[in-house]
């Protein structure tokens, strides 16, 4: 058993370190064997995420410190705390993708910017494509009618020196 004074090193340590986390995974991992529990924490790992099991009077302290009753008082049975300081997408699909493999493992919910999320939220949030990718689409969406300016402005220039050109053509016809 703890002493007070570990609890309090422990509930400190963790309170650090997601004080600069955006989003947070609990997860009740139940049923899960000691390998399938490695193998999840090494896909987290991969998306520079990482996995405590903390009982929930521990859990529920980390969240009143971190300004999140809410999600204290949510807090029920055997639960597992997932954080990502990577990208949000990317964790989020390796453990959406490990709890279809493993149905023991069961996503409670999760705390996106300080918000509480659901479990089909962040199912819906490992569907969406990895951050690259979608910062390529906004840059195509931005760039669209930028190019279709440039186009039209082109289009403008190339009328007007066409015209000026015939104007030249004319009065040389003429002088001549």
């Amino acid at each position: 058993m703890l002493k007070k004074q570990q609890k309090a090193e422990i509930v400190d340590s963790l309170v650090e370190q997601l004080k600069d986390v955006e989003c947070v995974f609990l997860v009740d991992y139940r049923g899960l064997k000691v390998e399938e529990v490695f193998q999840l924490r090494t896909a987290l790992r991969k998306t520079d995420s990482r996995m405590r099991v903390l009982r929930n009077t521990l859990l529920t302290r980390v969240f009143k410190r971190s300004q999140n009753e809410k999600a204290g008082e949510m807090v029920e049975g055997p639960t597992a705390v997932i954080w990502t300081k990577g990208d949000i997408v990317e964790a989020a699909k390796a453990l959406d993708a490990f709890a279809k493999e493993h149905e023991n493992l069961k996503i409670k919910f999760g705390i996106l910017e300080n918000k509480i999320i659901t479990d089909k939220s962040i199912a819906a949030l490992a569907k969406l494509p990895p951050k690259q990718v979608l910062l390529g689409q906004l840059v195509g969406v931005l760039e669209g009618p930028i190019s279709g300016l440039v186009f039209a402005l082109e289009g403008v220039i190339s009328e007007l020196v066409y015209t000026l050109q015939a104007v030249v053509d004319k009065r040389e016809q003429t002088a001549a």
